[in-house]
């Protein structure tokens, strides 16, 4: 009969009793006691044994004792005997537990300190960045917590946590990767239901459990406890690199402190500016970084950065790659040609460097009067004229213009605007239009040494849906080009002369060309990886790794990038990207059409798709805000007609439900 009475009332006599010895058959038969609790053989007679139980670590507690958990009631229907008889088979296993504290909590793991850094948060690997993100960092570095805390100096993102899968603790965490669209394979937007249950201090002890219930002598090698591939951290730096700098690692250069950190390499962040641009903030992962560092000019800023040992400068976004290479030159460095530093920045200098290195390209002018420019457009052959900012990046304010009053009003909206970047454009750029479509060629280049790591073709709308007077580029679609394509050899052979006009030397490298009539011309260059999107997973299956992966390589790993060099650009399979766009403004209201996506043969993932309750806009630029649809296959038909009927949901507002922003307010 069971007590339903205050527990303060309800007392057992306790008495002390030893463990018997583990030969000691006959003993361990009748159930091996825990500290502090009666025993089954030692109970007074005429004593009815009360039910309330102290919780262990593995069963549960009888109803009606303060238990905070319900009942389980396949523990709470079994007798003593039966509880005397799971601990004897404990025993005989060799599996020794303490008595776990009361009110049924779980016994708090030990730090582990037996593990290299990077294999579980070491005390080694904490005591390290800690001296760097504390001691060894100038004043006003803004560190991390320190190391006796869980999560370790590198925040709770430290790079041990990466290795291994976030397991989802109870009652919130993060969300899983699979599933329905908006929550889809593959996309980790990583957002907490509660806030209260993601800390880093939960995430270590769910960790510790999981080893427990997954010893590693039960698993696949290289497999998580959860069946996914890990990656293992890599030798230590052969570079003579200890310390990254990033400047402005936003967009897709938020993969590389990822990668820095496999190498055993800390990553600080400095800023180009004082406040991040608008449109980059979304992607900014300060969590990821070792160390902080505040706005400063680039003398502070190099003086600071000279106090680290071993530290080597390298730009993440668009915005970061001039004041890259003022660090750079201050600290000394051989990175990419300095004097060259405009031509990797401003478009009108970009060409008349490789015109000068004599490389075909468009005709242009830069100016910021409408008339003069205008002038210029009627000594060309052909129209439309391509008007745009000289320091402007995913594609902001490209009109193409088909008579003067079009460039008339191009000029002037340009003229005198701030950029995304947050820089006013004092001048205009009018170049030639090239015809066909674009190409995109991504690089990672050693010493002067350029390696193709992906190459691609982009199906985009030019303008706002009709190309007179249009603003930017609407992106549909990219794929990946294959090595028996016939404009791939003459595509690397023109932009690696492309690389050293500029005086790109070492580094990622993005540049946009076309195919005309008369071979390749380039469009424009950039000294950083490559925007919008780079998922690891699709990229690894289909080229073995990916630009931020190789950046990392170069720099920590030369002779393996030397290696690499070797190996030709040969793609194992198709793979295309869809650009998911909205007619107008709204709220999304249902995702559900999201699932019609899971059914297609070559489906690999939608990538930073909205949520229900986000507010969309029309696309006029190369942002990509709508996510991506991953469409990877062995068979090239398989990935075409799935694209064309992904195409038409997109067009369709199939895959998302709308309200328009004009209901919304209402």
């Amino acid at each position: 009969m069971v007590h339903h009475g205050p527990p303060a009332r309800r007392r057992v006599r306790r008495t002390r009793r030893t463990r018997p010895p583990l030969g000691d058959a006959a003993a361990r038969r009748g159930g091996s006691p825990r500290r502090g609790r009666a025993s089954s053989t030692a109970r007074r007679p005429g004593r009815r044994r009360s039910a309330r139980r102290r919780p262990g670590p593995d069963h549960g507690r009888s109803a009606g004792v303060g238990d905070r958990r319900p009942e389980r009631t396949d523990r709470g229907q079994r007798g003593v005997a039966d509880h005397g008889a799971r601990s004897a088979s404990r025993d005989q296993a060799g599996l020794h537990r303490t008595a776990a504290p009361l009110r049924g909590r779980a016994p708090r793991p030990q730090r582990r300190t037996d593990l290299p850094p990077g294999r579980g948060g070491a005390a080694l690997g904490h005591a390290r960045a800690a001296a760097l993100a504390e001691d060894t960092a100038p004043s006003g570095v803004r560190g991390r917590r320190g190391p006796g805390h869980p999560s370790g100096p590198r925040g709770r993102r430290h790079r041990a946590h990466r290795l291994r899968p976030r397991a989802r603790p109870r009652g919130g965490g993060t969300e899983p990767t699979g599933g329905r669209c908006g929550r889809g394979p593959g996309l980790a937007r990583g957002r907490t239901r509660n806030p209260s249950a993601g800390t880093s201090t939960r995430r270590h002890i769910r960790r510790e459990q999981l080893r427990e219930r997954h010893p590693p002598a039960s698993r696949p090698a290289g497999r998580t406890p959860h069946g996914r591939q890990r990656r293992e951290p890599l030798p230590r730096s052969t570079g003579m690199v200890k310390t990254v700098a990033l400047v402005d690692g936003y967009s897709t250069a938020r993969h590389l402190p990822e990668e820095f950190h496999r190498y055993g390499v800390d990553v600080v962040h400095v800023p180009s500016s004082p406040e991040i641009p608008e449109i980059l903030r979304p992607s900014f992962r300060p969590d990821s970084y070792d160390a902080e560092l505040p706005y400063a000019p680039a003398d502070e800023t190099a003086a600071r950065l000279a106090a680290y040992e071993d530290v080597r400068v390298i730009a993440g976004a668009e915005s970061g790659v001039r004041f890259a290479d003022r660090l750079c030159e201050l600290l000394g460095q051989e990175w990419n040609v300095s004097v060259l530093s405009d031509t990797r920045r401003d478009k009108f200098e970009m060409i008349r460097a490789l015109q000068q290195a004599g490389l075909p390209t468009a005709e242009q002018i830069k100016s910021g009067s409408p008339e003069e420019i205008v002038a210029w457009s009627r000594t060309q052959r052909d129209w439309p004229i391509v008007v745009k900012p000289p320091h402007s990046s995913s594609s902001e304010d490209v009109y193409f213009c088909h008579n003067a009053a079009d460039i008339q009003a191009a000029v002037t909206r340009i003229v005198g605007k701030v950029n995304f970047l947050g820089l006013r454009n004092d001048t205009a750029v009018a170049q030639s239009f090239l015809e066909g479509p674009i190409y995109v060629v991504n690089t990672v280049s050693l010493d002067g040494r350029h390696l193709t790591t992906d190459a691609w073709c982009f199906e985009f709308v030019p303008g706002t849906h009709e190309r007179r007077g249009g603003s930017g580029i609407t992106f549909t679609d990219h794929y990946l080009i294959t090595p028996d394509s016939d404009v791939l050899e003459p595509l690397i052979e023109y932009n690696e002369r492309a690389l050293d006009a500029v005086g790109i030397r070492n580094g990622p490298a993005h540049n946009e060309l076309k195919v005309t009539r008369d071979g390749p011309r380039l469009v424009e260059t950039n000294a950083r990886l490559m925007g919008a999107t780079i998922e690891s997973g699709p990229f690894r299956k289909v080229l073995g790794d990916t630009q931020p992966e190789l950046t990392a390589m170069a720099m920590c790993d030369p002779d393996g990038f030397r290696d690499r060099l070797r190996r030709p650009y040969r793609p194992t399979r198709h793979l295309k990207i869809m650009w998911v766009h909205f007619p107008a403004d709204g709220v999304i209201t249902d995702d559900a059409g999201c699932r019609r996506l899971e059914r297609l043969p070559s489906f690999a993932g939608y990538f930073g798709a909205p949520r229900v309750g986000d507010a969309v806009r029309p696309s006029t630029d190369t942002t990509g805000r709508g996510g991506f649809v991953y469409l990877l296959h062995s068979d090239a038909d398989v990935v075409e007609a799935d694209a064309a009927r992904v195409g038409e949901w997109i067009d369709g507002c199939a895959l998302f439900d709308v309200r328009p922003e004009s209901a919304a307010v209402l």
